[in-house]
């Protein structure tokens, strides 16, 4: 919880160092403090993309009958499917499209 809800910069910084150990989210005190904690903590377009990706070519793999697979140089097993499936579920409940670009959405 930032105490200083009239700062958007001191929030900013503690979301930011939040979501850089690893969390999803953060208290807010004041209503003026949704936006700056929703906004640092949405998965990034560069984010979706990856992780669209690795869901996609890991679902191939396991078509397939493989299990991990490569992708750009590193490895894509379970865990890290499991992963890219978290930064979706969490892109699609604050209203990002997860739809790889240049895909149409399953509503077009």
């Amino acid at each position: 919880v930032c105490m200083d809800y009239k700062s958007e910069a001191v929030l900013g910084e503690e979301c930011a160092n939040g979501r850089d150990m690893g969390f999803t989210g953060k208290q807010a005190i004041h209503p003026n403090q949704v936006d700056v904690i929703q906004r640092t903590f949405m998965p990034s377009t560069d984010q979706i993309e990856r992780a669209s990706r690795i869901v996609q070519g890991y679902e191939h793999s396991e078509q397939q009958g493989k299990g991990a697979y490569g992708l750009d140089g590193q490895a894509i097993d379970l865990p890290v499917y499991k992963w890219a499936l978290k930064i979706l579920k969490r892109a699609e409940k604050g209203g990002r499209s997860t739809q790889p670009a240049g895909e149409p959405s399953a509503s077009a």
